[in-house]
């Protein structure tokens, strides 16, 4: 059997870059924050795992790569939505999931834009969200949504780096006044975990991806620990 190594690794993808906007909250957004109450939305359009494996060759190395979709089988924008909020709650967050606060046309045409909305760094401080969205959550006394779009899970089978499988989930978070429909904060962060499989990485997808789900649960309790997230945002809240 594999050994098995959680490992998080904590990413602001990139911070170092002077092309992503607004890498840590003004003062003023975060004392708002912990004041009101939030909103968290995970989305993960594509619901797929992709998979990539380096295989050697006598004189050169080949990238083989494949997806595998898991939709209809896991829901993971209301699983890690829920786990989000109960992590940012931890940190003395008033915050809620989102299927918890919209109706399910509401929900759904959120999802919709998630699906569509542009990622890259350079436009996502642009983000708009629907007008109609931003009033009802207004209306229902949330002064920020914490939009989390997932990018990529991917399956490293083997590498020159690690002779053991892991799974990356990275995403882009954005903070959004809801008052004013602006992105208050923008980053990329990943998670990184070394699945306990005996003969192959796909066992990840086994039993409804138990091992996956559970991986990456713990991946994102790790990832606040300590106040790591909340502490990169410049959203330093005090824990319950």
């Amino acid at each position: 059997m594999l050994k098995k190594i959680l490992m998080i690794t904590l990413v602001l993808g990139l911070s170092g870059c002077a092309s992503v906007p607004k890498e840590t909250l003004e003062q003023s957004s975060a004392d708002e924050m912990r004041a009101n109450d939030i909103v968290v939305a995970f989305s993960y359009p594509s619901k797929k795992i992709n998979y990539s494996e380096m295989v050697y060759k006598v004189l050169w190395n080949e990238t083989h790569t494949s997806d595998a979709s898991f939709k209809g089988i896991w829901d993971i924008d209301r699983d890690l939505s829920h786990q989000f909020s109960q992590q940012f709650q931890n940190q003395g967050l008033r915050a809620v999931s989102i299927d918890e606060v919209l109706n399910g046309n509401e929900y759904e045409k959120y999802s919709d834009l998630m699906a569509t909305s542009i990622i890259n760094a350079q436009e996502s401080e642009k983000f708009k969200l629907d007008e109609k969205l931003r009033s009802s959550l207004v209306e229902k006394g949330y002064e920020y949504l914490i939009a989390l779009r997932g990018l990529i899970i991917q399956a490293q089978v083997y590498s020159l780096f690690s002779p053991d499988p892991y799974v990356n989930l990275s995403y882009r978070m954005r903070v959004i006044n809801l008052k004013n429909n602006s992105v208050e904060y923008t980053n990329v962060f990943m998670l990184r975990t070394y699945p306990d499989v005996v003969k192959s990485p796909r066992e990840i997808e086994d039993n409804k991806l138990a091992i996956l789900r559970a991986e990456l649960s713990k991946s994102i309790r790790a990832s606040f620990g300590g106040g790591g997230i909340t502490e990169s945002m410049g959203l330093v809240a005090v824990p319950k």
